[in-house]
């Protein structure tokens, strides 16, 4: 579905009449205004660590952001974060590109990132616990002392 979404939305964002029959979406003559600036379009970003979804991105995305597998949803695991090692992250970089240039995608017109995990460090206790709060509130966790 996804795929399928970043074809319609990019098919709408360069054409001036879109038709689209896909498994999920289907448009007829469709049409958007105003047309973006960018040329040919904006660029589009998928992010994420399975195979699945870095596959899509191979085949759709003009930059993919590289994550750590995170655990259960709603949760970030510093033990699967953990696994995001150089050759982990190199290993995943490997196989985009070759998903990529698979379907005659140049797999060096890609942007690469990652989102990493790193200390923060404080002036007081206070200031430490204030952000580790917030950060554990993004992750779904109480605070604690």
């Amino acid at each position: 579905m996804l795929e399928e979404a970043v074809r319609v939305v990019k098919a709408l964002w360069t054409e001036a009449r879109t038709t689209f029959a896909g498994e999920f979406y289907r448009l007829q003559d469709a049409f958007l205004v105003p047309k973006p600036v960018q040329s040919p379009h904006p660029p589009v970003m998928l992010g994420g660590s399975g195979k699945g979804l870095l596959r899509i991105a191979a085949r759709v995305a003009d930059h993919v952001n590289v994550i750590s597998d995170a655990g259960r949803a709603g949760t970030v695991l510093m033990s699967e974060v953990a696994k995001l090692t150089a050759d982990a992250f190199n290993a995943k970089l490997d196989f985009v590109r070759a998903e990529a240039k698979a379907v005659g995608r140049n797999p060096d017109a890609l942007v690469f990132s990652s989102t990493i995990f790193m200390p923060m460090l404080a002036d007081t206790e206070a200031q430490a616990h204030d952000f580790a709060a917030s950060m554990g509130a993004m992750f779904g966790l109480g605070r604690s002392r």
